[in-house]
């Protein structure tokens, strides 16, 4: 389900996620909402993916190396 979020006009957009992001189409999600910086734990086996899909889409990532979320 899409948000209905006006952030075009917005910058300097920072997601932070207490867990790894596990999956590309997180980061497709977040461009479409104009994300400019993700933090997040890693530890994922897609971080080497997750990382150049930021890359890619020109969004600076930085790897925490600390888990806050456990189960």
């Amino acid at each position: 389900m899409k948000h209905d979020l006006h952030m075009s006009r917005e910058k300097n957009i920072t997601l932070v996620s207490d867990a790894f992001l596990p999956f590309v189409d997180n980061i497709d999600l977040a461009a479409e909402y104009n994300v400019q910086y993700i933090l997040q734990p890693g530890g994922s086996i897609r971080d080497n993916e997750i990382s150049c899909e930021c890359i890619k889409r020109k969004i600076d990532m930085v790897l925490t190396n600390q888990r806050i979320f456990t189960h």
